[in-house]
């Protein structure tokens, strides 16, 4: 046991909302996970982008780009 990790296993959370500020004057085209390695559906009103992230298991990136 001395020579394992921190953890043992993941243990994945369910659905996680996002809400990202976007800068001044951006808009977002599209946002991509990728962990999950799909483009997701966001909406974004007074600059600020909301989405919703199915499930996260270890970790989850987020890239957003802008117009």
């Amino acid at each position: 046991m001395t020579m394992r990790g921190y953890y043992r296993e993941f243990l994945p959370v369910g659905a996680q909302q996002v809400r990202i500020r976007l800068p001044r004057d951006a808009r977002a085209k599209q946002v991509r996970l990728f962990q999950t390695a799909a483009l997701w559906q966001f909406s974004a009103v007074t600059g600020m982008l909301s989405l919703t992230v199915p499930k996260v298991e270890a970790h989850e990136v987020i890239a957003v780009d802008l117009a």
